[in-house]
């Protein structure tokens, strides 16, 4: 919809005004760079505007920088290493089975959740903005813009705040814990607490990161100092996107006054040589995304429909031009299709699909389709789905994006559970993924995990139950970006599997309608992390028993208990006691809900990399920005192991004479129109000033174009409300 041209020409704009601009990009699918013209990739910022002599400033945040700092400040906390340079061994951690505790202990914090990074960077960029002077001769910035990523990634962004502030304060805490058991051990064996000193610089640094995160929620929530743009285009299934932004972000108590609409086209002048001028920066994009076919990536172009492809029958004919050709091996089990005669080959290949499915082993082929956000994902999923359901395949189209539009392309209400699509022989079903439903059960895992205790434990009042795992497990009770997504899609596996609601016919194929780029590499780095996060508080959780019997025998869990006691008279058959209700390595705990969790999500990442099984579909448009994205997005998915099979390139524009051109233009006009009064309906309710940019005949970018979009963004007579 262009928001980073939006966000890089409102900088050129404030600039021009004399405002120290700073324009930063934390879509972790960065364009900001191609809108510029200029690499920023890990240069921190970026002076940009020297060419025009321009106090402006751009920066993409290196979110491999930030991570390393936020590592940086926690690396005091090798729990292990402070104990031995306090004189405690290895072998005494292990006599009193502290060992194994600590050692886990200490990897939870080597594997920070995904958004840190991304927080910790914008924090750091806040920081320089409070600073009186800049660094590296910058100046001290008074306009700063985030170019943000699209909206299901944007709002998750709003959330890592809270998520973050959560997850350093019970680290905090937890360090205070373990400060405790370490000086409990060393006061039990006479030695000198050396270690305090150390943890303590690890916790004066994490109360500042503590401090730079809650400055940055209270900047978010100022309206004096931070409003929030949305940026649309007059398409029906836009405009609704932004209906739902805008109430969820005064839902989250952020300012929201202005709403861009891009692409407005012109309606006047000569109709052949603006569409001709449109085609032909179009024609460059097309010839280098071409060169993906080197690649084995097939290509296709769709074009820019004078009518939105909204309902089945819009876009069954869309998926007549979009899957006509470069999709063979998809057509095996359309057994229903009575254009096409079958190879003996591919009748031999659709009876072991039915005994597979008679088996019980059947699983369906994975469709994924993402990209840059605004460029048509859902409509190519919905139109990819109605196409194969028609040859008579059994198919489930699913939505994991965050901000959902599945229904709308369809124009139907969907739920978290699968819908027959009408008009299609019961040959489609269609679902948006409950993602509110996903944190539910993200919860009630961790809940369920951290609660249940192994065999042996002694109570509450016992040393290792003082490090109180439990809160600190529940700082993913706000769960990481992307979470409910990965606890989504592993749902949605499971439901597909179970086969059509009613009949449990088997699905021959799955389209998944996925989030934006940074959403979807972000949601791959998820299982990862959570495999780690969980299998090392898993393992911590059950030796908490056997480690805090053996440690109660020296130090007593009931105080003033003389009985407890290492002079007690009961101490031998105590001790024999203990040893025998230790848990033992072959000792097993029944499969909680968190390990079934963890088994589906594995699944779902097994999945997405079975190249036999799984292939990925980009959907783009003939711009440069978006082709570069997508270019780095095949790279992204090819050193992930996942098969990237077809590019479709949406929105082509064509050119044949003035009368027709003019034509097109007059009924892609008409619609506009009738959104464009949507948008002012929405803009009147929710006290928003609405700012028209038109369809431009060639891309704006580097300096000099985004000067023209940003002197249209401000002129006067478009309702910005005012001077920024």
């Amino acid at each position: 919809v262009g928001k980073t041209t939006t966000a890089a020409a409102i900088g050129v704009k404030l600039a021009e005004e004399g405002h120290n601009t700073l324009v930063v990009s934390t879509d972790p699918a960065h364009s900001l760079g191609d809108a510029y013209d200029e690499d920023l990739r890990g240069k921190g910022s970026v002076f940009v505007g020297n060419k025009v002599g321009l106090p402006l400033y751009a920066m993409e945040i290196d979110t491999d920088s930030a991570m390393k700092t936020f590592s940086d400040a926690i690396s005091g906390l090798d729990l292990i290493g402070l104990a031995q340079g306090a004189g405690i061994s290895i072998e005494m951690l292990e006599t009193v089975g502290a060992a194994d505790i600590l050692k886990e202990l200490s990897a939870l914090f080597e594997n920070p959740p995904p958004g840190v990074d991304e927080i910790v960077a914008i924090s750091q960029v806040i920081k320089l903005i409070k600073k009186k002077g800049g660094a590296n001769d910058m100046p001290a910035f008074d306009r700063v813009i985030f170019d943000t990523a699209p909206t299901g990634h944007t709002l998750r962004l709003l959330s890592l705040p809270k998520f973050l502030d959560g997850f350093v304060a019970k680290t905090i805490k937890l360090r205070a814990r373990v400060g405790g058991l370490l000086n409990s051990i060393t006061s039990l064996l006479g030695i000198e607490n050396t270690f305090d000193a150390k943890l303590n610089k690890v916790v004066d640094k994490l109360e500042e990161f503590q401090r730079d995160i809650q400055l940055l929620k209270q900047i978010f929530e100022n309206p004096k100092a931070t409003e929030f743009i949305v940026v649309t285009i007059p398409t029906e299934m836009a405009v609704k996107e932004s209906e739902r932004l805008v109430a969820s972000l005064d839902k989250s108590k952020i300012s929201a006054r202005h709403i861009v609409v891009n692409k407005v086209l012109k309606n006047e002048g000569n109709a052949n040589s603006y569409l001709s001028a449109i085609k032909e920066g179009q024609d460059q994009c097309l010839s280098r995304l071409n060169e993906l076919k080197s690649r084995g990536i097939d290509v296709t172009k769709v074009p820019y429909f004078d009518s939105e492809v909204t309902g089945v029958p819009a876009l069954q004919y869309m998926s007549h031009i979009a899957f006509q050709s470069g999709w063979e091996d998809m057509e095996v089990v359309a057994k229903g299709s009575p254009n096409k005669e079958l190879s003996l080959e591919e009748k031999l290949r659709l009876m072991e699909d039915e005994i597979e499915k008679q088996s019980g082993e059947h699983m369906p082929r994975f469709v994924i389709m993402g990209g840059k956000g605004g460029v048509g994902k859902t409509s190519c999923s919905s139109a990819l789905a109605i196409n194969l359901a028609l040859k008579g395949a059994k198919v489930a189209v699913v939505s994991t994006d965050p901000a959902h539009s599945l229904g709308d392309s369809l124009k139907m209400e969907l739920s978290g559970q699968l819908q027959t699509v009408p008009g299609l022989n019961g040959n489609l079903y269609a679902m948006e993924i409950d993602t509110e439903e996903a944190i539910g059960s993200f919860r009630n895992a961790v809940q369920e995990m951290v609660q249940k205790r192994a065999s042996g434990g002694s109570g509450g009042g016992d040393v290792m139950s003082q490090l109180k795992l439990e809160e600190f497990a529940e700082t993913l009770e706000t769960p990481p970006p992307g979470a409910d997504e990965l606890v989504a899609l592993s749902q949605m596996l499971n439901i597909v599997k179970q086969g059509t609601p009613g009949e449990k016919e088997p699905f021959d194929y799955v389209v998944v309608d996925t989030a934006p780029t940074g959403h979807t590499l972000r949601l791959l780095s998820l299982p990862e992390f959570l495999e780690k996060f969980f299998n090392r508080l898993r393992k911590i959780r059950d030796k908490v028993g056997g480690a805090t019997s053996f440690l109660n025998m020296f130090m007593g869990s009931d105080e003033g208990s003389a009985s407890n006691s290492i002079t007690s008279p009961d101490y031998a058959s105590r001790y024999d006691d203990i040893l025998s209700n230790m848990p033992s390595e072959s000792s097993t705990n029944p499969v909680d809900r968190l390990q079934k969790l963890q088994d589906s999500m594995t699944q779902v990442t097994n999945l997405l990399k079975d190249r036999d099984q799984s292939q990925f579909c980009i959907v783009t448009i003939p711009t440069i920005l978006a082709v570069a994205e997508t270019e780095r997005l095949v790279d992204a998915l090819e050193e992930q192991k996942i098969r990237v099979s077809h590019v479709i390139a949406n929105q082509v524009v064509a050119s044949e004479n003035e009368d027709s051109d003019k034509a097109y233009i007059n009924r892609v006009s008409y619609e506009q129109g009738i959104m464009m009064k949507r948008v002012d309906k929405l803009a009147e309710t929710r006290g928003l000033n609405v700012v028209k940019a038109p369809y431009f005949d060639a891309e704006v970018r580097s300096v000099y174009g985004l000067k023209m979009l940003g002197d249209t963004l401000f002129e006067e007579g478009n309702n910005h409300g005012g001077k920024a």
